[in-house]
């Protein structure tokens, strides 16, 4: 009888230990599935966050008029790629060739001057404004940019 008993208790130690290896799987399969789970959830916000910040890109394009009350699509050609393009020593022509013309504001105490870009009505939308510093040589000394995304 003395035999049975061992037996007995070694084959409950053996079920345990199986019923606990499974259990843990169990678990760590479950663990996995939430992991895949919650990186969805992260891919799916992350790519609606990107088509929000797209579709208020193209929003940006569209004004409204108070007056009349219509609404216009006048879809801005300076943007934020263009404006990064802009390297200290760039020539004038460089840069009117990636902005187009803008306004220059000349000073007659220095020999440097200035060329603005920007859409500075803060009732429409996109408010912007660029600005370059120019040397005496028309190369770039510095830059900067205010509203563009």
């Amino acid at each position: 009888m003395k035999e049975l008993i061992k037996k007995w208790w070694f084959w409950l130690i053996i079920i345990a230990v199986c019923v606990i290896i499974t259990i843990l799987i169990i678990q760590y399969i479950n663990q996995k599935q939430v992991e895949d789970s919650f990186k969805n959830i992260g891919s799916g916000a992350l790519d609606y966050l990107t088509g929000i910040n797209n579709a208020q890109s193209y929003l940006n394009d569209f004004t409204y008029n108070y007056e009349t009350g219509e609404v216009e699509y006048k879809p801005s050609t300076i943007t934020l790629e263009k404006f990064n393009r802009i390297k200290e020593g760039m020539k004038k022509n460089e840069v009117i060739a990636i902005l187009g013309k803008g306004e220059e504001l000349h000073t007659e105490e220095s020999k440097t001057y200035m060329m603005t870009w920007g859409n500075l009505n803060m009732t429409e939308t996109p408010y912007y404004i660029i600005q370059i510093i120019f040397n005496e040589n028309d190369e770039v000394v510095m830059s900067s940019q205010l509203g563009l995304k």
